[in-house]
């Protein structure tokens, strides 16, 4: 982030992460004489910063209560994805046939067709080589309400009331975003690391990866465990080196789950372990797909 001028600390400059390469030479200049903080600083123009929400992914939620869908829609078109509506499950198959959806919000009762109704039909009305993930909103989480649901083709379930966190994780498991659409790397954080040395920019992403593995793993063994306190720090760190590289979206998941253990509740957890790890896949694919692009882009 841009430097700022700290008068009361002995550091009597200050850059905040991630650290981009321009504020880091005009801090540097202040820092060697080389250049008044005044000029220096003051002259910095800051670049906008690139929003870090996934920019892809349709989805249809299928729900009777108005407020409900209206919650629903403000929690996953915030995140960024398209949401279209319908009231019941006739509807929504009607809505399915006439247009391709990434992920079905489906609720369990509705009226003149239910969400088990509309499941079921969706499925017998699918070709082999689709099927368009289903996720259920019931009230309830008693195994029978389960079992129910994948004996209908549902593929998940939510059990209502939903938290913002566990619908995002929910979707993020079954949308799977192309991995060089925006959303998955900040582009300003990693044009800056593109103009470094490549075998330096090769070992900082190596690093990253290697660390965010381990970041993982602890996750999974704090979450078992029940220890909020270490859940909040490894997903602290993980959100760290993820800013660092310009991994947008696992910085946004993960900062989701420091607060949430930060505030005691791990009821979410796993299932923001699991949208970290996919997210920390789709950084790798990312950052691949890119190397590759350089290699075979000729100089002008």
């Amino acid at each position: 982030g841009e430097p700022h001028l700290d008068p009361e600390s002995e550091a009597w400059l200050r850059l905040f992460k991630p650290v981009h390469l321009a504020d880091l030479r005009a801090t540097l200049r202040v820092a060697t004489g080389l250049e008044d903080p005044g000029t220096a600083l003051g002259s910095r123009q800051s670049l906008p910063a690139k929003s870090a929400e996934p920019t892809v992914g349709c989805l249809l939620v299928a729900e009777d209560s108005l407020v409900n869908q209206k919650v629903a829609v403000a929690m996953l078109s915030g995140a960024g994805y398209h949401v279209d509506t319908v009231l019941n499950g006739a509807e929504a198959v009607q809505a399915i046939a006439r247009r391709r959806y990434d992920a079905v919000l489906m609720d369990c009762q509705m009226p003149e067709m239910n969400g088990y109704e509309a499941a079921t039909a969706i499925r017998e009305g699918e070709g082999e080589d689709r099927q368009i993930p289903i996720i259920a909103l019931t009230a309830s989480a008693r195994p029978e309400d389960r079992l129910r649901c994948e004996t209908a083709g549902m593929d998940d379930y939510l059990a209502k009331p939903v938290s913002k966190e566990a619908l995002l994780a929910m979707v993020a498991r079954y949308v799977k975003k192309h991995p060089t659409a925006g959303g998955y790397l900040d582009e300003q954080v990693v044009a800056e690391l593109e103009a470094l040395d490549d075998d330096i920019l090769r070992e900082v992403t190596s690093q990253y990866f290697d660390a965010a593995a381990e970041h993982l793993s602890d996750l999974g063994g704090a979450i078992g465990r029940g220890d909020a306190v270490a859940v909040g720090e490894y997903a602290h760190k993980l959100k760290g080196g993820s800013c660092t590289v310009g991994a947008a979206s696992v910085s946004q998941l993960a900062s989701e789950l420091e607060m949430s253990a930060m505030a005691g509740d791990l009821s979410s957890a796993d299932l923001l372990l699991e949208g970290l790890a996919a997210g920390v896949e789709d950084a790798r694919e990312a950052f691949r797909s890119r190397a590759e692009h350089r290699v075979h882009v000729l100089p002008q």
